[in-house]
């Protein structure tokens, strides 16, 4: 459950979380080392969260907004006012897929911690513009396009945890053109 919180004190608790994934598994880390790594009080963390899991999911909403909103980031939804011309390239997806080959072990944990929040929802905002663009290229019905949008969106995903599960060993331009490949079939 979400309490209201300081935007200051959830960030550093965003952050400390990443770095203590750099070095330990999710499931080692505790609440202590995420409060001394934020430099918090244990009240201060659960003021703001009532377990780890909301603190997980917390940062991935983070991460999400990190790359909707940081310049950085525009290429992955490219702006095209003509769906039908709408083309989806390497350089739109080689700026999430750096991001997630950097954040590879957060994204280890997503797939075994479906309990906490459907992986679906997870890059929902992230891939609502650019599925939308896609699937009305592709002339996808309006009745369709929630069943559509969850194809999509399940297939990237599965593409990703596979690509995670092997360490991010693969090539981030190789996964980005396998993504391109398969969603023009």
């Amino acid at each position: 459950m979400y309490k209201s919180r300081n935007l200051f004190s959830s960030s550093l608790m965003v952050e400390a979380l990443l770095l203590l994934l750099e070095k330990k598994e999710y499931d080692s880390i505790t609440v202590k080392e995420i409060c001394e790594k934020a430099g918090v009080n244990r009240s201060t963390f659960y003021m703001h969260y009532d377990t780890k899991d909301d603190l997980l999911v917390e940062t991935m909403k983070y991460i999400n907004a990190r790359l909707l909103s940081d310049s950085n980031y525009d290429p992955i939804i490219p702006c095209s006012n003509d769906e039908k011309n709408f083309n989806l390239d390497e350089i739109h997806l080689v700026p999430y897929l750096n991001t997630i080959k950097e954040l590879k072990k957060i994204y280890r944990v997503l797939p075994h911690k479906s309990h906490i929040f459907k992986k679906s929802n997870i890059n929902k905002e992230l891939y609502r513009n650019l599925c939308d663009k896609l699937l009305r290229k592709y002339n996808i019905k309006n009745d369709e396009m929630e069943f559509a949008c969850a194809y999509f969106n399940y297939g990237v995903l599965a593409i990703i945890d596979k690509w995670v599960e092997s360490d991010c060993k693969e090539d981030v331009s190789k996964i980005a053109n396998l993504i391109i490949k398969l969603i023009s079939l």
